[in-house]
This record gives C-alpha cells, structure tokens and sequence, in this order.
C-alpha cells in the first residue's frame, strides 16, 4: 500500500490531477478530423458550384447578364494562342472595340452547345464586335480539333492552368464577358447563352458602346 504524504498539521496531501496522455491525443485527433471535414466540405461545395454552373443550372442566376464583373474595368490578360503557343492573345486587343470573351472548355457539356452558335455570331458581327476565347482545357490538341469542329475562327488563348479563373471571379463555364470600347464590362453570362439572350446582350453592347 502506497505511503500517503502529509503535511505539516498532519493533514493528507491532495495529489496534482494526473492529465491523460491518451486523453490528450483523442482531443488532437478530434481537432485534426474536424479540420479535414471542413476542408473536405469546402473543396466539396467549390466543385458543386463549378459543376452545376458548367451544366447550365446556374445559367437562371445570371441570365440578365449581371455576373459579378459587370461594372468594372475588363482585367488584363496575355496568354499564348490554342492554336500556336508562340502567338500571343490578351486583352489589349480589345481596347477601343465592342468585344466579347468567352470562357470554355471541350469537355463542357453547355459550351459544346454554345460554341457553334458563338461561331456564327462572330461572322455576322465581326465588323462590329470583337470576339476572343478563352480555353479552359488542359490538353492542347483535343481543344483544336474542338475549335476546328465547331467552325471557331476568332482568337483563342489558351489558359490550361486556369490562371484567370480568380482574377475573373469564374463560377464555372461557360461564361461569356461583354466590353464596352473603354475596356468596362456592359454585362456577364454565366451558363449557356441561348440565341435569345446572346442577341439581347450584343444588342445592349452596340447600344451602350454608341453612346
């Protein structure tokens, strides 16, 4: 039987509380696992919103072109062409001109559907409006045969790292940016244009660029 200490009126000593080392690490390991959750979650939700604005389903939100750029200056950007990565495409280009830029990628859906219509409106308003995409694909020739196939002939840069995707507030693609001549955004689409709402938004370019 253990000896139990005294103090100096003869009364016992109350031994210091002994902390659990096994009790400590539980706590570490609930800490740790509610950090990964939150993460988890996060990266989770990102993707959701990604996903869903790529499938269309946030194309609602945003179908009176007020996408989170609108009213503010067009950020720059110079990235290496699709087609020729010697060839440079950025946004100084535009300066001066109605234009409109386009974020995509061949393997979404909604920009497989839009693209060709894009196409034919940059043939018939090419005199008048400036288009530029940008190429949000990562492997190169799998994104030419896609231009090729849907009838693109205006510049494309290529942005495999999605390095424009912050600067750009992107939600997801498509998304498609309409500038005025002094480089401010008149409106933004996210989600899938329809013939209706890319007429309405080049009309109301033409417009605001007359002005």
């Amino acid at each position: 039987m253990a000896e139990q200490k005294l103090n100096q009126d003869g009364q016992p000593v109350a031994g210091r509380p002994r902390t659990s080392g096994g009790g400590r690490r539980v706590a570490v390991l609930l800490l740790l696992t509610a950090a990964v959750v939150l993460i988890v979650y996060a990266v989770y939700a990102s993707i959701g919103v990604t996903k869903a604005a790529s499938a269309g389903n946030l194309s609602t939100l945003y179908s009176t072109g007020s996408g989170p750029l609108v009213g503010k200056r067009l950020p720059n950007f110079s990235l290496g062409s699709v087609a020729n990565s010697s060839v440079t495409v950025n946004s100084s280009a535009l300066q001066g001109h109605p234009a409109i830029v386009n974020f995509f990628a061949s393997w979404c859906i909604p920009c497989q559907k839009e693209t060709p219509m894009l196409a034919k409106e940059a043939a018939a308003e090419g005199s008048k409006v400036k288009f530029v995409g940008v190429d949000e694909g990562s492997v190169r020739s799998s994104e030419i045969k896609f231009l090729q196939a849907k009838g693109v002939t205006y510049p494309v840069a290529f942005d495999s790292t999605q390095s424009l995707r912050s600067t750009f507030e992107l939600v997801g693609l498509p998304t498609t940016v309409f500038v005025s001549p002094s480089g401010r955004v008149v409106s933004e689409v996210i989600g899938q244009l329809s013939q209706s709402s890319l007429r309405r938004n080049v009309s109301l370019l033409l417009r605001k660029s007359a002005q």
